[in-house]
């Protein structure tokens, strides 16, 4: 694929559903047909996935910060809610967040990112991709 100018960042994908829902196949298919997932990927092979999990490290990271924040577990039911999103805690992740998806979209036409805890957090994850316009 073309790269685009590096302070232009391309479209955002976001690869959601739960644990072991066939995201990493997905991901990875992205990933062959030429969209960008950046080069801080967890891929290691797992017991529950010999392929690899082909999640990005820093969203992995700001999911965990946004579940502490908001004391909420990954693996339960449920999307976090208008309350949770109200936390006070979550503006600098947001912020981070945002900063984060510009960097590694800028200079590729899409770029995608999964984790499952992201199906959990859509709430939070909609609110960075609209911000300011979207990205």
């Amino acid at each position: 694929m073309s790269k685009r100018s590096e302070e232009a960042p391309g479209r955002v994908i976001a690869v959601i559903g739960m644990h072991r829902s066939g995201t990493s196949l997905v991901t990875k298919a992205l990933q062959a047909l030429g969209v960008a997932l950046g080069d801080n990927l967890a891929t290691a092979p797992a017991p529950d996935n010999a392929k690899g999990h082909w999640e990005d490290k820093d969203i992995l990271q700001i999911n965990r910060e946004v579940l502490a924040t908001l004391a909420l577990q990954w693996e339960l039911i449920g999307a976090a809610n208008a309350v949770h999103l109200a936390s006070p805690g979550l503006t600098p992740l947001a912020t981070r967040a945002q900063a984060l998806l510009r960097a590694k979209a800028a200079g590729h036409p899409a770029w995608a990112f999964k984790d499952p805890r992201t199906a959990r957090l859509w709430p939070f994850w909609r609110r960075v991709l609209v911000a300011d316009g979207g990205l």
